[in-house]
């Protein structure tokens, strides 16, 4: 594999890391504010 491809396959494992991340970390705060919406009404 040449350099540039194994650059871009870097680059796409690290973006789908930081979408996984970043959907977990959005599945928190909704559940956050499920549970806090639950608990005021």
């Amino acid at each position: 594999m040449n350099q540039l491809g194994e650059v871009q396959e870097l680059k796409k494992i690290g973006t789908c890391t930081a979408v996984i991340k970043y959907m977990e970390q959005m599945e928190e705060v909704l559940k956050i504010c499920f549970f806090s919406t639950k608990t005021l009404h």
